[in-house]
């Protein structure tokens, strides 16, 4: 059996790390526990180098559930939102497509549930979250300020009609500029978890 890992931007992303977050921790938790208890019924004593390994195999568990507990609050839209707005975007050279990226910042994690990069411009769909569509917007032009690349501010939807209805619009027109699509992906990729 082949693992393959889904990409940052990909549909599933946050469904995939939820579950490698959650097995990585357990499986370290489960290895550290045997450990401890196994050389403490075999020596009689907690006093061993067992003891040791076993404390130190709970540093990657607790890696596991502190980026588990990063994403645990977020989820992917839902799959007739996702197939609309692909629909939508299908054949279309000239917009990509991203969808679960959460986004770190020293302001906590903030989540676009789906994004279209178009025209050199972002434009996110983002419900139901602590941070506000203004602080998402502000995030991403300070993620993407450092490329020099963005035309216009981003935009971002609470609203999935409002955002359905943005894609069909830059669905029936073509970019104006030369898109850098690569590099706008490359620099939010670089600030997802």
């Amino acid at each position: 059996m082949e693992n393959k890992k889904i990409p940052i931007g990909t549909y599933g992303y946050i469904n995939e790390m939820k579950q490698k977050s959650r097995t990585n921790m357990m499986v370290y938790f489960v290895f550290a526990v045997g450990l401890f208890v196994g050389s403490y019924l075999l020596m009689k004593t907690i006093l061993n180098a067992f003891t040791v390994a076993a404390i130190a195999m709970l540093i990657p568990a607790f890696q596991g559930w502190k980026q588990y507990m990063n994403i645990c609050p977020f989820n992917s839209c839902s799959v007739e939102e996702f197939k609309k707005i692909s629909e939508i975007v299908q054949g279309k050279f000239f917009i990509v497509l991203l969808s679960d990226l959460v986004l770190s910042s020293t302001k906590g994690e903030m989540m676009l549930n789906m994004a279209v990069i178009y025209n050199n411009n972002i434009y996110g769909y983002a419900p139901k979250q602590n941070h506000s569509v203004e602080e998402i917007e502000e995030l991403l032009s300070e993620i993407l300020s450092e490329e020099k690349v963005l035309l216009k501010k981003p935009v971002v939807h609470d609203d999935f009609t409002n955002f359905e209805e943005m894609i069909l619009m830059l669905a029936a027109n073509e970019p104006s500029t030369q898109q850098d699509v690569g590099r706008i992906y490359h620099q939010i990729e670089s600030c997802c978890l």
